[in-house]
């Protein structure tokens, strides 16, 4: 229901997210979405620590990394809608992959589930990469042109040209992970038209340990 959302069309208006700044008065929802991401974000931190390694761990901390510094950043800087967007670029790819992976868990014919992983491609492509860029391209020049360069932390005015370029810089990071997860998603769409199932690329290094059975027994 926000005005950043073109509901014809299916894209975001970049000029929403900043009209009206500083965005002070919220739905509650809307705050606490911010919150209740940065605590899952955070808390992945320490689960990615306590897993068995994958290979793009390192792609990973650093996601999770700039996550939370977007999230603690549009919050504090009053960027609510812009925040929001993102949670909803990103949410739905992960949704549809969570699905997909179920479907595999639980046995389902391969072509079923190598179908829904090909809408999960294309929900990852539309959203993480076309509607994203709206928001990136928002801040890279929307924001210039209507929001005025003014500090006042009492009025939750943040945005001056001292920082204006620090949540581009998070964006564009944050789009360069996405764009290396998508390469690994195009080598698992290769082995599906190869005929193979599809795999977890990154999951080549989650072995279970190997157990002393000796040292076992001998507790």
């Amino acid at each position: 229901h926000s005005p950043a959302w073109n509901n014809w069309y299916l894209w975001f208006r970049p000029a929403a997210f900043f009209e009206d700044y500083p965005l002070t008065q919220l739905p509650h929802v809307m705050i606490w979405t911010h919150y209740v991401q940065f605590g899952f974000w955070l808390q992945q931190v320490f689960v990615l620590h306590i897993e068995v390694p994958r290979k793009d761990f390192w792609a990973l901390l650093a996601h999770h990394i700039v996550t939370l510094l977007l999230i603690g950043g549009s919050a504090l800087s009053n960027f609510w809608r812009a925040g929001n967007a993102v949670f909803v670029v990103m949410d739905v790819a992960d949704i549809l992959l969570a699905f997909s992976k179920s479907m595999k868990y639980l046995g389902v014919k391969a072509k079923i589930c190598d179908c829904f992983f090909g809408v999960f491609m294309v929900s990852w492509l539309y959203t993480r990469h076309y509607m994203y860029a709206y928001i990136l391209h928002g801040f890279m020049f929307t924001a210039y042109e209507i929001i005025p360069f003014e500090f006042d932390i009492m009025n939750g005015k943040w945005y001056i040209r001292e920082l204006a370029w620090l949540p581009i810089l998070g964006l564009a990071l944050l789009q360069m992970l996405m764009i290396y997860w998508f390469a690994l998603i195009l080598r698992i769409v290769v082995k599906i038209l190869k005929g193979q199932n599809a795999e977890d690329e990154r999951s080549d290094d989650e072995q279970e340990p190997v157990v002393d059975e000796k040292a076992v027994t001998t507790r």
